[in-house]
């Protein structure tokens, strides 16, 4: 049986049975953010198990598409070590919520293994040891009892799919590959070794994990059973790993002849050959949802996969950009019942192709480097890398500290991970800020709050009112005349998810006001900081902040301005994944008074008709005064309905959704407008590049926008006027203006050269005989480095058996060059030459065989340089 007709025999058999056929969900679990990626088919159903409402369906069947790499349920490591482990792999699932139970359940599973072409006496069945009534039932349906065995909780006991959630006892069907695959032994028996596969699980969902450890009853009991379609195909096809199934041999043929690797399949070739055929699968599914490497998240793992592919190639000894042709070949065998695949292969392998090439500038080096370090260990008879050089592997070449330590492991080497993660936190320390609020001094984080009185929890009034009787809980002093306290109720918005804080005042008994700079959230602390008043006394505050109610006010003007960009922001985002596709997800955003940052994922550089576009969009929906609505709902209610998730953020069990129009519907807690009017105009800035897959846009609302447009248009007017023409020919008149000034820059940097070559006894001076060979010496003067460039190669070329050692002065910036005629480049190579005068001097440089240079800060240096050069000559 084929993985095609595997996957249609499923599915007709449950819709038959009442099951309806739900399509996979993403490989990004957007109704599960505690997860990163979906590892079970049960993911999306998860809180259909605890809902005590109305369900859209009771009976539910699946094929998903399923991702452990990264986190706790990683296969990641055993991949092409391991017969059937894998990092994608799809799930076939049938599900019941609140309906059937392990009676029907079971008696299902019998059935369907009836309808397929297997040996059932080589089937067995395992049941938790506590669970008498799954034992009895499979005895019911006809298996025999001498191959029904008891396991523990480790393997017969399923807990949810993340921290809490559905759980409850399963019983799962092992097929026997004969004694061969225990390497010609009996066996322990079912989930004790590699002779017996699991194919089947019947998780039986009774339980509702609770993040104390309790488990209470679920409202809906039922059935989860996931059963891998490549462990399947692996018994059906008479195999006895998944690599040699029809969804596997056909790429890693097609990796054997696009290598042009034609040794045997075995040792660290055969690994090589399946592991690069199992991450070509991950990375064609997971880029064509949208998802891009990164140095963080879900982006650390997919780049992670792609290098060790990359260096899995090298034992197959491709050491070229190779895997961006896989994703055509995955989309050709899978492609029917994955239409994404075809769909995405261009972006995809455009995608993988930047990666491979970004990689593979550093990895010779890198590899080069980890090689030195082996032979270190091996000279100094030990067998534990340090972990600092290992960390530098990483921060300087980019190869993850995973893959070093698995690169060492098969050569009988350990790493220092202790030192390793030491390393790595003084770096982090080194870049991040030192504080929430910017530019404040970490020492003054010491200073203690002083208690005035209990205020409660922290009560945000803002998204009701601009203004609150509020009272103050602690406050410490800071230095420079500021202060820090909680407020309580506070109508001021905390700096959160991307969001800049509110700013505002706090009134003081006697009418002074305390200037809010911003607030922000430290652990359960909302802490507004303060600027006090030059006349206002330290030893006055406690007493004053210490009264019945304060005034606090915001700044409607700054709330507003804020409203206005980050109502545009939710309104970008939909117009990115409008023009670009689903794939162009947020991955970050800062919003700030009339001006946003919204960071993307996306393989390449917008063009310039798509920023139109978004540009257009934007203002097009602002022009319409679409309405801005917010609601507070339960998050599994919220992401049936559309809502768009960020990952990486925190959301409790409700939320708050809001929605432009028929636009746009996110889960967000900052401030917006009442209408999408009024933003008022929106106006792009550019687009640029962040990292490897992610792009940024950053632009202007409101009178920001106003001023830049005001501003703009004054300009335009100003260069009409110049070049006496209708503003709508000035651009061409500005390029024609260019292309005047590039000739004659051309021109005028030809004259020098020419006035170089034709003065070149002016310039050159010979310092006499360095053993066989004449060398010069000289100065060189020009604007700019491209020209001294330009008059060096004419020069060199009066050079014959003699070389040249010049000080080259471009604009101000000194410089040591060398040159070698063709006819001795065969004997001295410039480049050479210069780097080891450099490093014995004391600066930096390099080049070609025919010139180099080397940087200088001032002409003392040449003098060192041309000594230097002199005696490597002599010598």
């Amino acid at each position: 049986m084929t993985h095609v007709e595997l996957r249609k025999l499923f599915l007709n058999f449950f819709v038959e049975r009442g099951h309806r056929h739900v399509p996979s969900s993403s490989l990004v679990p957007a109704e599960d953010p505690t997860l990163l990626f979906t590892t079970a088919g049960m993911v999306q159903f998860k809180s259909f198990y605890s809902t005590t409402g109305d369900l859209p369906y009771r009976r539910a069947t699946t094929i998903q598409k399923c991702l452990r790499a990264g986190g706790k349920d990683s296969d990641l490591e055993n991949v092409g070590h391991s017969p059937r482990h894998l990092t994608f792999f799809e799930m076939l699932g049938q599900f019941s919520f609140g309906d059937y139970f392990k009676e029907e359940a079971i008696a299902m599973a019998w059935e369907f293994f009836g309808e397929l072409d297997v040996d059932r006496s080589r089937l067995w069945v395992s049941v938790f040891q506590e669970d008498d009534d799954a034992e009895e039932i499979w005895k019911k349906v006809g298996f025999p009892a001498d191959r029904i065995v008891r396991l523990g909780a480790e393997d017969n006991f399923w807990g949810p799919a993340g921290d809490t959630g559905a759980c409850g006892a399963s019983s799962e069907i092992y097929y026997d590959l004969g004694p061969e695959a225990a390497g010609g032994q009996i066996g322990g028996g079912p989930g004790l070794d590699d002779r017996y596969v699991e194919v089947w699980n019947s998780v039986f969902p009774q339980f509702d994990q609770q993040p104390d450890g309790s488990r209470p009853e679920l409202p809906n009991r039922g059935i989860d059973m996931g059963s891998g379609l490549e462990r399947m195909l692996l018994m059906l096809q008479g195999k006895t790993n998944v690599f040699e199934t029809d969804l596997f041999t056909p790429l890693m043929d097609r990796i054997r002849e696009l290598s042009g690797y034609d040794g045997p399949d075995e040792g660290e070739a055969l690994v090589a050959l399946r592991r690069v055929a199992d991450h070509s699968r991950t990375l064609a599914f997971t880029l064509s949802e949208g998802l891009v490497p990164s140095n963080v998240g879900r982006g650390y793992v997919l780049r992670r996969i792609l290098r060790r592919a990359m260096m899995s190639l090298r034992t197959l000894d491709v050491h070229e950009p190779f895997l961006y042709r896989l994703p055509a070949e995955v989309a050709s065998l899978m492609g029917d019942f994955y239409p994404e695949l075809r769909e995405k292969q261009n972006l995809v392998a455009d995608l993988v192709k930047s990666e491979e090439e970004s990689f593979l500038k550093t990895l010779e080096q890198g590899v080069g480097r980890y090689r030195e370090m082996i032979e270190a260990a091996r000279a100094s008879g030990t067998a534990m890398l340090p972990g600092e050089e290992v960390f530098r592997l990483y921060s300087t070449f980019g190869i993850p500290w995973e893959m070093t330590c698995e690169m060492a492991g098969e050569e009988g080497f350990q790493v220092d991970e202790e030192a390793y993660r030491n390393a790595l936190e003084a770096d982090r320390s080194l870049s991040k800020g030192s504080s929430q609020f910017e530019g404040e001094d970490p020492g003054l984080q010491e200073a203690e709050f002083e208690k005035l009185c209990d205020v409660g929890d922290p009560c945000f009034l803002g998204y009701e009112s601009l203004e609150a009787e509020s009272r103050v809980g602690e406050f410490r002093l800071l230095e420079e005349g500021q202060a820090e306290l909680s407020l309580s109720p506070s109508p001021f918005y905390a700096a959160a998810g991307g969001q800049v804080s509110d700013r505002g005042v706090l009134l003081l008994p006697d009418g002074r006001e305390l200037e809010v700079l911003e607030v922000a959230q430290r652990g359960e602390r909302h802490l507004h900081r303060l600027r006090l008043p030059k006349d206002l006394k330290n030893e006055d505050l406690p007493s004053l902040l210490s009264a019945a109610s304060l005034q606090a006010r915001v700044d409607s003007g700054h709330r507003q301005a804020v409203a206005r960009a980050h109502t545009a922001t939710h309104l970008l985002h939909a117009a990115l994944r409008d023009i670009l596709g689903e794939g162009a997800s947020q991955a970050g955003s800062w919003v700030g008074p009339d001006r946003l940052r919204l960071d993307f994922n996306h393989v390449r550089a917008l063009q310039e008709e798509e920023l139109d576009k978004l540009e257009s969009k934007v203002n097009d929906w602002i022009l319409e005064g679409l309405p801005v609505k917010t609601r507070l709902m339960s998050r599994d209610e919220a992401l049936r309905e559309g809502a768009t998730a960020l990952f990486g953020e925190k959301y409790g069990d409700e939320v708050r959704v809001v929605s432009v129009g028929d636009v746009s519907t996110e889960l967000c807690g900052g401030t917006h407008l009442q209408g999408s009017a009024s933003i008022g105009s929106f106006l792009l800035l550019g687009e640029s590049s962040v990292a490897s897959g992610i792009r940024r846009i950053e632009a202007l609302t409101g009178q920001e926008a106003i001023r830049l447009f005001a501003s703009r248009g004054k300009s335009l007017v100003s260069l009409s006027r110049f070049f006496k023409s209708a503003e709508k020919e000035v651009p061409a008149k500005v390029e024609e203006l260019q292309a005047r000034l590039r000739k004659l820059q051309k021109d005028y940097e030809n004259l020098q050269a020419r006035q170089a070559a034709a003065g070149s006894e002016d310039i050159l001076k010979s310092r006499g005989k360095v053993g066989e060979l004449e060398l010069f010496e000289g100065r060189l003067e020009a604007d700019s480095p491209k020209t001294v460039r330009s008059m060096a190669d004419s020069l060199r070329g009066k050079l014959r058996d003699s070389l040249a050692v010049l000080l080259a002065d471009a604009g101000g910036k000194l410089s040591c060059l060398v040159l070698v005629p063709d006819t001795l480049t065969d004997r001295f190579h410039a480049g050479n030459l210069v780097k080891q005068a450099a490093e014995a001097t004391g600066n930096r440089g390099g080049g070609n065989a025919a010139m180099a240079q080397a940087g200088l800060s001032d002409a003392e240096e040449y003098d060192k340089m041309l000594s230097e050069i002199t005696k490597i000559l002599e010598g």
